[in-house]
């Protein structure tokens, strides 16, 4: 049961590792944030404008089957 205890172990290099991995996180976050968000609002705009298409095709086509 000893050595399950001994499997962690919390000491220095294991703060400094933490610490490296967050301010990665930060610098990431904030050189890549805005450019994603772009990305993601245009592929936003681009999927409802391709539902609003989508849309219209299929009431005029609703409209073609009716005649």
């Amino acid at each position: 049961m000893n050595e399950g205890a001994k499997l962690v172990n919390i000491d220095f290099t294991m703060a400094i590792q933490i610490i490296n991995f967050l301010v990665l996180v930060y610098f990431f976050t904030r050189a890549f944030s805005k450019k994603i968000g772009k990305i993601l609002e245009d592929r936003k705009k681009w999927r409802y404008q391709k539902w609003k298409s989508l849309k219209m095709k299929k009431k005029n086509w609703k409209k073609k089957e009716k005649y």
